[in-house]
């Protein structure tokens, strides 16, 4: 945020030395000796939206609102679910689609302007920047689309005018080792999985419904897997840092211990010849 506002500064300010500078230009991707302005459009490869070096920025700003908007939307149908409103549920579950898929055409005008600002000057180590802000934005929209996907599996469990194909009772008991084809059910033995267990929210759903299901999970997983390792590395760099730390500190203890002895020498030294003098 605080270089946004630095830059924008620049953009708007009255005199222009600094827009027209070599390393504020180097840092844009602006083509250098080019009669180039800051704010002039340069046109999509694919798309009839233009964008600028700043506006394609913006409007990658604006589409992360608007994957948390779609996030919101989600938990919120969620939410209506777990109270069995049905209606609302479902309202949520459209209107987080509707968004999703201006979402991703947006996306793809977005990816497709890199090729006009490429081939405008914008430099390699930009251009890989911001291809791997697009795909960052196409992962969470494609797991968003899992999730709405399978809102349509679950929501089935919650009345019965929404409930189809549901698991047929002998696969069910199949599973559950309650059928004809029971399976062994074996004493305490080390490393033996527990039988699985029914819960509310896989009993409407069927093998699909649960495939589904277990894909959220695990992506959920996924990302929560990612966020701790984030903060186990945040953590490993305090630990260097602070280490590091220790280790001066340490270096400036022992010089100040080799100081303390060499100015206790001189005044042993000096007790020596005072006491001579006396």
């Amino acid at each position: 945020m605080g270089l946004e506002t630095y830059l924008r500064a620049i953009l708007s300010a009255k005199e222009d030395k600094w827009r027209e500078c070599y390393a504020f230009k180097q840092f844009l991707g602006i083509p250098i000796g080019k009669n180039t302005a800051i704010e002039g459009r340069l046109t999509a490869a694919s798309s009839s939206k233009t964008f600028t070096l700043v506006s394609w920025l913006d409007e990658h700003m604006d589409l992360q609102s608007g994957v948390r908007d779609i996030r919101a939307d989600i938990n919120k149908r969620d939410a209506l679910s777990d109270r069995g409103d049905i209606s609302g549920s479902h309202q949520s579950n459209v209107q987080a689609k509707k968004k999703l898929i201006a979402t991703q055409t947006r996306v793809d005008a977005l990816d497709n302007s890199l090729k006009t600002l490429a081939m405008a000057g914008m430099n390699e180590g930009e251009l890989q920047r911001r291809t791997e802000i697009v795909a960052r934005i196409r992962d969470d929209c494609d797991k968003l689309t899992k999730m709405v996907t399978v809102a349509r599996h679950t929501s089935r469990g919650l009345g019965a005018t929404l409930e189809r194909n549901p698991a047929p009772d002998s696969d069910r008991n199949t599973l559950l080792g309650k059928g004809p084809a029971t399976f062994s059910k074996p004493g305490r033995v080390f490393g033996a999985p527990p039988p699985p267990q029914e819960t509310e929210e896989t009993r409407p759903l069927d093998s699909n419904g649960l495939l589904q299901l277990q894909q959220v999970k695990i992506d959920d997983q996924d990302a929560n897997l990612a966020q701790l390792s984030a903060i186990l590395q945040r953590q490993k760099h305090l630990g260097v840092a602070i280490g590091a730390e220790i280790n001066q500190h340490i270096e400036m203890l022992d010089q100040l211990g080799q100081d303390v002895d060499r100015f206790g020498n001189k005044l042993s030294s000096a007790k020596k010849q005072m006491n001579r003098l006396g």
